[in-house]
Formats: C-alpha cells, structure tokens, sequence
C-alpha cells in the first residue's frame, strides 16, 4: 500500500514524464533517416520450350535447365552473389549512397539492404531498401522511395541477365557433347553400312531368307525333274538299250540334275548352275547356318547404327535451337513499384516503447529513492 502510495503522490510527476517523453521521442523520430522498400516477384519460367522435356538434354549431369526447386535454389544463389551485387553498386555508384570508401564496403552495404524470401507458393520476393539522410525533406523522401524501386528492379533485370547467360553456356556446352556424339554415330553408321555392304557383294546375299525360299523351290523343281527323267531313261533303257543315242543323252541329263542338286545342298563346288550370278544369287544349303548368324549380326548393326543416327540427329537439331534461343529466364509477376509508406522507423511504435520505458523507469526510481530513504533512516534509529 504504501508504494501506491507513493505513485500517488507522484502521479503529475508520472503523466508529465509521460508526455514529454512521447513528444520528444516523436520530435527525434522526425530527424531520423527513414528507410523505404520496394519488392518485386518473380518465378521461374513454367515452361523452357518443350525441347528439353523431350530430349536427352534435362538428363545431362550439371543441367541449368531443371525447373521448381532447382530452378528456385539457381535464382536465390545468383541474387546472392557478389557478380550481382558488384554489377548493382558499379552502375548505380552507390557508394554516393552509403558514403563507402571501397567497393568492399558498398557490397556490405547493399546486402545488408537487400532481402530475398521464397514464398511456400515457389515465388521469389526481391526487395530493397533506401534510407534518406537526417531531417530530410520531401525531395530526399520521393528520391529514396524512387531508387528502391529501381534498384529492386535492377536485380530482377541482373538475375534474368546472369541466368540467361548461364544457360547459354550450358546450352552451348549440351550442342558440343551432342555434336561430338553425332560425329561419332556419323561414323559408326558408315562403317556399318560399308560392312552391309561388303557382305552383301560377298555372299550375294539381298533378302536371306526369300533367297533360301527361293533356293529350296529351285532345288524342289530339280528333284521332280530328276525323278521324271529317271522314269523316262528307265523305259527309254528297256525299249531302246544302252548303247541308243537318246538314252545316253537322257543319262547325261540326269547326271546334270543331280549335280545341281549336290551344288545348291552344298554337297559339291562344280560350277552347275546355269550363271555367275544364278549361282550368287542363290545361297548353298550348306552355308545357310553361318550365312543366317553373319547375316543376322551385320544387319542388326546396322538397324542399331541407323537408330542411334535417327535419335542423335533430333538432339542435335534441339540443342543448335537450344544453343540459338534468346528468351527471357525469369517471368516478372510483379514489379517494384515506388513504395508509398516508410518501412523504418515506424514511429508509433517507437514512442510506446520509449514512453513505456521511460514511465516504468521513473517509477523504479520514485520508489527506490523512497525505500533507501527508509533504510538508511533505520540503521541511523
């Protein structure tokens, strides 16, 4: 009761403490530099083109090209970097602004100044701060309110700069593996063409397998024949004998037909066909295992080289186009706009806490006075 008392007692005291603080404080808020922010928004770009979606390209190790996180994590750390932030403070010479006497100490400055947030939605949110010099006018405040704006926007332009010019280069990097890679197929396709090629001038073989068709059908016609002239020599020996002309010459055609036979089945290498080229366009029967897997093995190369080609030849086209695009890397949703109300110091806040200090202050004094008084007026008793 009896600090209540006291407070009482005091209490003009109190309320005058109060106000004057809360007026001088609000006098000194008046002098302070204010600062103002300006914040931009920016994505990343929801689709690169397609081409890359499609292609090799988003599986090459190092890809600048991901999208969502990847993409997020890339801007924060290019807005981060001391190119962006060396680029900033040389063009717009802020070390006027800060009163810096290297350019060390301007970044310092600047990043202090400079906030990046990433939004749970995927946004990026840009924004930079200017202070205004003591007891400033209204000149300095629309000046500052003006470069926080273009400063904002300034590292928007210098992301979307940087970014572009990273892709480039790993666009230009993607277009040289794959044209490496190209050459590469170019020339295994050659080669196996060249093989093809040479196995067909080789064998004579076109369509192995039409061939073989076509060989057993040929070989078929000769055993039918072979079994009618047969028949014929036969009753042509028993009515005519041996030694008749038409007889022998009805043995020396069966003789013929059997050595065809033997050739095409590969059982003899007389020349019996009827050509060159009847005779190479027909595989033996013998060599049609070793002809089949030589064949088998050569061509399928050569679909496997085609393939590749076909495939290589579509990435490259995309990565020249990739290599050539020129399009902007960062999607703005909003752009810094000159801010209308100071982002420090916030006055109102200022003078409760300071009023609120004071008062609890003063009352620690009124009654510490008062309770040493009576101590010391104690120890004398």
């Amino acid at each position: 009761m009896e600090n209540y008392r006291l407070l009482w007692k005091y209490r003009k005291k109190l309320i005058i403490n109060f106000f004057v603080t809360a007026i001088v404080i609000a006098g000194i808020t008046l002098i302070l530099p204010k600062s103002y922010r300006a914040t931009a928004v920016v994505v990343p770009p929801a689709d690169q083109g397609g081409l890359e979606s499609l292609s090799l390209l988003s599986n090459l190790p190092g890809n600048l090209l991901g999208q969502g996180t990847d993409q997020i994590s890339m801007f924060r750390a290019i807005l981060e970097s001391r190119t962006i932030f060396t680029n900033i403070s040389i063009k717009y010479h802020l070390e006027n602004l800060y009163n810096t006497e290297n350019i060390e100490e301007t970044i310092d400055d600047l990043a202090e100044n400079s906030d990046f947030e990433v939004t749970e939605e995927g946004t990026i949110k840009i924004s930079v701060s200017v202070s205004t010099p003591f007891l400033s006018d209204s000149t300095n405040d629309d000046n500052a309110r003006k470069l926080s704006a273009v400063l904002t926007n300034e590292f928007v332009t210098q992301l979307d700069a940087i970014n572009r010019k990273l892709t480039s280069q790993q666009s230009r990097s993607n277009r040289e593996f794959i044209e490496k890679r190209y050459n590469e197929v170019k020339l295994n396709l050659a080669e196996a063409e060249d093989s093809y090629m040479d196995f067909q001038e080789k064998y004579g073989i076109i369509a192995l397998s039409e061939q073989v068709e076509a060989a057993i059908g040929i070989a078929a016609d000769y055993e039918s024949e072979l079994g009618i002239s047969e028949i014929k020599y036969n009753v042509m020996r028993h009515s005519l004998g041996d030694n008749h002309p038409e007889v022998q010459l009805a043995k020396l055609n069966i003789d013929l037909l059997r050595k065809k036979i033997q050739s095409i089945l590969g059982f003899s290498n007389s020349f019996v066909l009827d050509s060159t080229f009847t005779k190479k366009l027909f595989p033996l029967f013998s060599d049609i295992p070793h002809l089949g897997k030589k064949f088998i093995r050569v061509e399928r190369d050569l679909e496997v080289q085609s393939l590749i080609y076909e495939f290589i030849t579509q990435e490259f086209e995309r990565a020249k186009i990739e290599e050539a695009r020129d399009m902007p890397t960062v999607q703005v949703i909003d752009l810094a706009i000159p801010p209308i109300q100071k982002h420090r110091p916030r006055r109102s806040l200022l003078v409760l806490f300071a009023t609120f200090l004071s008062s609890i202050t003063y009352v620690a004094i009124i009654l510490g006075k008062f309770s040493v008084k009576e101590f010391f007026h104690y120890i004398k008793n």
